[in-house]
């Protein structure tokens, strides 16, 4: 098997991906469940309802993290803008705001 296929093959839940949503957008994500043929991804950032499971083998839907995606998560300091959004009450779209980061706590920015 090439490379690409090991890889695959041995993802496992907590793993960073790259997924390509139903929208055709590709977005940074992480396994969330995992079976011998298929994952379920994540799309960081978006609610579990658009979750969704792709075949190990779907090389159009499933690469390695940051291969089709930026890590502009790691780029965040304290000073940098970004968008955010709130809670969202079940049947409703997210707002979107500007923001800019004011502290750096590591993993976490607020």
């Amino acid at each position: 098997a090439d490379a690409r296929a090991r890889w695959a093959a041995e993802l496992r839940v907590g793993a960073r991906v790259d997924a390509l949503d139903s929208e055709h957008k590709w977005f940074d994500s992480v396994v969330v469940a995992a079976e011998p043929d298929r994952v379920r991804v994540h799309f960081r950032g978006w609610s579990e309802r658009w979750d969704a499971w792709i075949a190990r083998a779907d090389r159009a839907r499933l690469m390695p993290s940051f291969t089709r995606t930026d890590d502009w998560r790691g780029k965040l300091c304290v000073g940098a803008t970004c968008e955010v959004s709130g809670e969202v009450a079940p049947g409703r779209e997210p707002r979107w705001f500007e923001a800019r980061v004011v502290e750096d706590r590591g993993d976490t920015a607020t």
